[in-house]
């Protein structure tokens, strides 16, 4: 039995030339009449920079603040998502409850683990910034951490540094 494509993961790290990783989940989608769950990850504040925003902020402020500033970053990838789609696909992801956007905090690699576990993803589709080998060794990639221990296929999509800048973040 040929494999199902119903729900395609994107994991974004929204930097300029990552269009390219929404396009071909966009058009993966549209092949398939697939489902897409957009997830850009956001690293957690190190103990220092939690350290010094404490002296001046209470837990409770800067949980709004993250809260806010994640609702931010979802809008923001959904307005993205809209643009992109207009111009190039049939599909308009803001009246189509097949798309959706997701910010959490968290280590990238862990967040789309957990995320594709979470919303049943059949595919997940994110960039690869073509590190070198040795670069790949000594630090890790968030692509090469999810491909060796995802449950489900990883498309790679390659993504330059000089990237057109599409990203208007």
């Amino acid at each position: 039995m040929l494999p199902t494509v119903r729900t395609i993961l994107c994991a974004l790290d929204l930097e300029p030339g990552t269009d390219a990783v929404f396009r071909q989940a966009a058009g993966l989608a549209e092949s398939f009449g697939a489902r897409v769950v957009v997830v850009h990850a956001v690293r957690p504040l190190g103990p220092s920079a939690k350290a010094l925003l404490g002296i001046h902020l209470s837990a409770e402020q800067m949980g709004e603040i993250r809260q806010r500033l994640r609702s931010q970053a979802a809008a923001q990838i959904r307005a993205h998502m809209d643009r992109v789609c207009r111009g190039e696909t049939k599909r308009q992801p803001g009246r189509d409850p097949d798309w959706a956007a997701l910010v959490v905090e968290g280590q990238p690699a862990e967040v789309v683990l957990e995320e594709v576990r979470s919303c049943g993803a059949d595919l997940i589709v994110m960039g690869s910034h073509g590190h070198t080998a040795v670069g790949e060794m000594v630090l890790g990639t968030t692509a090469h951490k999810v491909v060796l221990r995802s449950p489900v296929p990883v498309l790679l999509v390659p993504v330059s540094k000089k990237g057109g800048g599409e990203w208007t973040g």
